[in-house]
């Protein structure tokens, strides 16, 4: 191979080296060595020493042990909720179940009063209807002042089937009260006029006997006295109408007109039998004889007056009472079933 035939870049090749001098041994051989022999690569740096692995055991122990710890806590917590719930309920009801008791009693003893009120003659209504008036004020008047202090506790008790039971039992017995209140405002306002009536009525049967006294007398010839007995009759009777006049615009629903017009003839008659008590004693009988008939004259037309209706039917006066009552009663039946429903819910712990 010449010089040219070198491939470019080829390593170059050394001579065969000389034979040793004599009486040495050859030299052996030496491996090629290239002048570019490449070197060893470096070594790989130590890997870093690893942390050995920690155990997740005591983590998942950790980890338990708080669960258990918040649900002990929640279990506490819902535990002493309901123990609170419960003594708070417990502590309302003692205080519902005495005012409840003392409020149905109080509408017992309403109804009683009423009734001896609806079942009384009716002479006896104007005096009945004011001692119902004085009796039921005050039972009213407590009665919702107990109700009112109980229904702001109940605003402080938590949702329950219990507390709408409460509720309801508490709206009926206020309702009930409520009823009564308008039928003690009806009878405050008839009370005048009722009144008025029976006062007149006392005064018309004074002078009713008064001058059946006086006839009497005339009769004997005791004219003095016959005439003392007419003027008092006729005082009696003008004071009568006074009484009725003085209510008639007040209550116009009443027929008080009726009322007027038949005392008005009353009063006409002992004015007749006065004249004639004169007449007798003067001794014109012929003035006598007219003022008699004239007094007879009167007498039919005040048995043919026309009379309100409730003179006949004294409970027709009880009319204006007895939507009011009937309201009072079915307010008062729905508040002891609302409050059985309470028990019922209180003792099963619907709270």
């Amino acid at each position: 191979m010449t010089e040219d035939d070198q491939i470019p870049g080829a390593p170059q090749q050394f001579p065969p080296p000389p034979p040793p001098p004599p009486g040495q041994p050859p030299v052996p051989a030496q491996p090629y060595q290239p002048a570019y022999a490449p070197q060893p690569a470096p070594a790989q740096p130590a890997p870093l020493p690893v942390s050995p692995k920690k155990s997740r055991k005591g983590l998942v122990i950790g980890i338990i042990l708080a669960v258990i710890l918040v649900v002990g806590a929640a279990a506490f917590l819902y535990v002493k909720s309901q123990s609170d719930r419960k003594a708070t309920v417990d502590e309302f009801m003692q205080e519902a179940e005495s005012v409840f008791a003392g409020v149905t009693a109080d509408l017992d003893d309403l109804d009683a009063l009423w009734l001896e009120v609806d079942s009384a003659n009716d002479g006896d209504y104007p005096a009945t209807m004011t001692a119902f008036e004085s009796s039921a004020t005050p039972i009213v008047d407590g009665a919702i002042k107990d109700l009112e202090g109980l229904e702001d506790s109940l605003g402080d008790l938590p949702d329950s089937p219990l507390k709408e039971a409460l509720s309801d039992t508490l709206e009926e017995m206020q309702l009930a009260l409520e009823a009564m209140q308008r039928m003690i405002a009806t009878v405050s306002g008839d009370a005048p006029f009722l009144q008025a009536v029976d006062d007149s009525s006392a005064l018309a049967g004074e002078a009713s006997k008064l001058l059946g006294d006086a006839i009497d007398k005339s009769n004997v010839d005791d004219y003095e006295g016959a005439r003392a007995d007419a003027k008092s009759a006729t005082s009696r009777y003008r004071d009568a109408l006074a009484k009725l006049e003085a209510v008639a615009d007040t209550y116009p629903d009443r027929e008080t007109e009726k009322l007027i017009a038949i005392m008005q003839l009353n009063l006409e008659q002992a004015d007749a039998a006065s004249k004639a008590i004169d007449y007798a004693d003067k001794g014109n009988f012929s003035k006598y004889d007219e003022m008699v008939d004239r007094y007879v004259a009167l007498n039919d037309e005040i048995d043919a007056a026309e009379f309100p209706a409730w003179i006949d039917d004294p409970t027709l006066l009880l009319a204006d009472f007895q939507g009011a009552y009937d309201e009072f009663t079915a307010h008062a039946d729905k508040g002891a079933e609302a409050l059985t429903r309470a028990e019922e819910r209180y003792d099963s712990g619907q709270y």
